[in-house]
C-alpha cells in the first residue's frame, strides 16, 4: 500500500516538475532550488 502511494508522489512530483519548468519562462538555478527543498522538506 505504502509503495503504491510512494509511486503516485513521485510521479505527481515529477509531472509538477516538467509543467514548472516548460511554463517558467526562465530556468531555475538547480541549486537554489537544492537549499529550498532541504528546508521545506
Amino acid at each position: 500500500m505504502m509503495e503504491k502511494k510512494n509511486k503516485e508522489w513521485l510521479v505527481c512530483l515529477e509531472a509538477f516538475y516538467i509543467y514548472f519548468k516548460v511554463t517558467s519562462k526562465f530556468y531555475i538555478n538547480f541549486e537554489m532550488l537544492d537549499i529550498y527543498l532541504d528546508i521545506y522538506i
